[in-house]
């Protein structure tokens, strides 16, 4: 995960149309965005299929730091890990609560 300041903060994303529009409804703010690299990137913030997942952090002080820096920093998902952690609407696959084995 990439943290920045705003969209113009990182090159070298494929910036679409639809996540244009969804960085400029919802940044700064909890909303990740993986986009395709367009150059290469390091491996340890190049997820499957060449992709980045970046997103701009509402905490202001982290704001601040990174257009100081003027460069994105990475980070991890800071989420809390689910109880099921991958599901599948096939029978038998999850989608019922079973968590994958």
């Amino acid at each position: 995960l990439l943290l920045v300041s705003d969209r113009e903060a990182v090159d070298g994303l494929e910036w679409n149309d639809t996540a244009r529009r969804l960085a400029d409804a919802f940044w700064p703010g909890p909303l990740t965005l993986v986009l395709r690299a367009e150059r290469p990137f390091p491996d340890r913030v190049t997820g499957p299929g060449g992709t980045v997942a970046v997103r701009a952090t509402p905490h202001r002080g982290i704001r601040a730091l990174l257009r100081e820096l003027g460069e994105p920093i990475t980070s991890t998902m800071g989420g809390r890990t689910p109880a099921v952690s991958h599901v599948s609407a096939a029978p038998g696959g999850g989608g019922d609560g079973n968590r994958q084995r």
